[in-house]
């Protein structure tokens, strides 16, 4: 093993305490080992961090090369099973939009009432009176405010109600004050709707409506670029 000094790069004799060009001590920084070897060490543990970074980085990069090749082939599959026709579109496009629109109105749960708009009533809600009880009609009114207090067992005393348009009350003079107070509470429980099925109700007719215009109003655009994705899914994936 040949080494050199660091100071001036003439070789120098193995064992040696000086060089014999420039005079300058082989261990320079007194820590037992001389220059040039100290040199060498950290130049080897250099190139041996850097190496092992870069292997690194590789393995990273081709974990995300075949993540982004897993998500394209997922994508091929998914265009190949779309059926080629306006109305197998259609379909198509309406499952995805009933299916997401369901879940989503489902996990977030009562923020449903919000859609109950300025009018008072929402999709839910006229819908579940046609089958709250058979004097019950649509399409009542909804009644929301913020509630602090215990659990109650009666209907429409916890932060939102649903009332039906029914024979005993004109539900358009009720207030939200009206509904919580005995002993009208107890004779509304009848026509007010559990605030459990109008979540439900709601959250399948907003689905129901906004599926149905995802499927019409796109089918045919993504009919139109269907193959056009395909070809270049393909490509992508070297497949032509």
């Amino acid at each position: 093993m040949q080494l050199r000094c660091v100071g001036c790069g003439a070789p120098m004799v193995l064992g040696g305490t000086h060089c014999p060009s420039c005079g300058r001590p082989a261990d320079a920084d007194g820590n037992g080992l001389p220059d040039a070897l100290d040199r060498m060490v950290q130049v080897a543990a250099q190139n041996a961090v850097a190496a092992e970074r870069a292997r690194e980085a590789s393995i990273h990069a081709d974990g995300v090369r075949l993540k982004q090749r897993r998500m394209l082939e997922n994508e091929l599959r998914s265009n190949v099973a779309v059926p080629r026709t306006w109305f197998g579109v259609a379909i198509h496009r309406f499952t995805e939009m009933f299916l997401l629109m369901t879940f989503f109105g489902l996990t977030i749960g009562n923020a449903t009432r919000l859609l109950s708009g300025p009018l008072g009533f929402n999709l839910g809600g006229m819908a579940m009176c046609l089958v709250q009880c058979p004097t019950c009609e649509p399409p009542g009114r909804a009644f929301n405010w913020n509630y602090r207090g215990p659990w109650q067992t009666n209907k429409g005393v916890m932060g939102s109600a649903y009332v039906c348009d029914n024979p005993v009350v004109d539900v358009g003079t009720l207030t939200a004050g009206d509904i919580r107070r005995e002993p009208l509470n107890s004779t509304l429980q009848p026509y007010i709707v559990h605030n459990g099925w109008i979540i439900l109700a709601d959250t399948l007719a907003w689905a129901l409506l906004l599926a149905t215009l995802y499927a019409l109003l796109g089918a045919g655009r993504e009919l139109a670029t269907l193959d056009q994705r395909r070809a270049e899914l393909e490509r992508r994936l070297g497949m032509r």
